[in-house]
């Protein structure tokens, strides 16, 4: 299974880093493919980039990041694995965040018919009632939604 791996890292310490290599190890070592935002993060330089501004995360490098989750999810994802703690309201964590950076983009989960997964649902306000999982659960069927047990990241 093809798993992107979403979870708190805005303002945590190393941005909540090693949760997320402690989760990913497990669902690699289980088998799965996993998009790890922090493997990204250090694979790109954006943690270097992070740093050299003083820990902030300028509104450029904010959409990169939101690009490259959202490219992942749409082109490879079979299910979403949420950290504990993560609601998964909106996706990525940065838009949660700083909601200002895409506006009326609002996002839930809603049970799957006739499935024991989940699917989720984003809308964009002004779209006429067009709505962004026709891309996300139509086409691609919705994604399933995995609980990382808390044990597994401490």
């Amino acid at each position: 299974m093809k798993i992107y791996l979403a979870g708190p890292m805005s303002y945590l310490p190393q941005y909540n880093y090693p949760a997320f290599d402690k989760a990913a190890k497990r669902l690699r070592t289980a088998g799965h493919e996993v998009f790890n935002p922090a493997d990204n993060d250090r694979d790109k330089g954006y943690s270097d980039e992070i740093k050299a501004a003083g820990g902030k995360v300028s509104p450029s490098l904010k959409r990169r990041i939101i690009q490259d989750d959202l490219l992942w999810i749409i082109n490879h994802a079979d299910a979403i694995a949420f950290l504990p703690g993560w609601d998964g309201k909106t996706i990525p964590p940065a838009a949660e965040l700083s909601p200002d950076m895409l506006p009326g983009f609002k996002c839930k989960w809603e049970p799957a018919r006739n499935s024991l997964a989940s699917i989720y649902t984003c809308t964009w306000d002004g779209s006429g009632g067009c709505k962004i999982e026709s891309a996300l659960a139509d086409w691609l069927g919705g994604f399933a939604r995995i609980d990382i047990p808390r044990e597994w990241i401490v």
